[in-house]
């Protein structure tokens, strides 16, 4: 400040940008602590083969499938039916429709997805993208030499 009170011009101007850079510095910071999309993790604690959009109390398989379609983020489905388990297919394939990424994991248990040999056990869908791990998919039937245990429909 000069004499007279008033604040040097150069600082004056220096000010505001400092403000600037420290505002877009904080906004940085921020985006990258809370990312643009939620990943969601789905547990299946049914072996029973029912539709239906929410997964909640007693959640199949399938439901935990078209829960994770419309959920946003790369979503992982889990399991809790125990060591040993088989889910038998009744009503048609399982369609995988999420194109952030669907993960499902059998992690630390002995779990079978069986199509009962009536259709392919999954269908992964045009930009979907399935990730399966630790899960044994038994009993599919290809028909028209298509996909037993997966059909492929254009997935990445």
């Amino acid at each position: 400040m000069n004499k007279r009170g008033e604040m040097n011009k150069s600082l004056a101007y220096k000010m505001p940008a400092a403000m600037i850079v420290a505002a877009g510095l904080l906004l940085v910071l921020l985006w990258s602590v809370h990312p643009a999309r939620a990943d969601t993790t789905f547990t299946v604690s049914s072996s029973a083969d029912t539709g239906g959009s929410t997964c909640g109390s007693g959640c199949t398989l399938r439901q935990a499938i078209t829960a994770a379609n419309a959920a946003p983020g790369e979503d992982t489905i889990v399991f809790d039916l125990g060591q040993s388990q088989t889910i038998t297919l009744r009503s048609g394939r399982l369609v995988a429709a999420d194109s952030d990424g669907l993960i499902i994991d059998g992690k630390n248990t002995n779990i079978t997805v069986s199509g009962g040999g009536q259709d392919s056990i999954f269908a992964v869908d045009r930009g979907a993208d399935l990730t399966l791990q630790n899960l044994i998919v038994s009993d599919g039937n290809a028909s028209n030499d298509v996909g037993a245990g997966a059909l492929n429909l254009g997935a990445r």
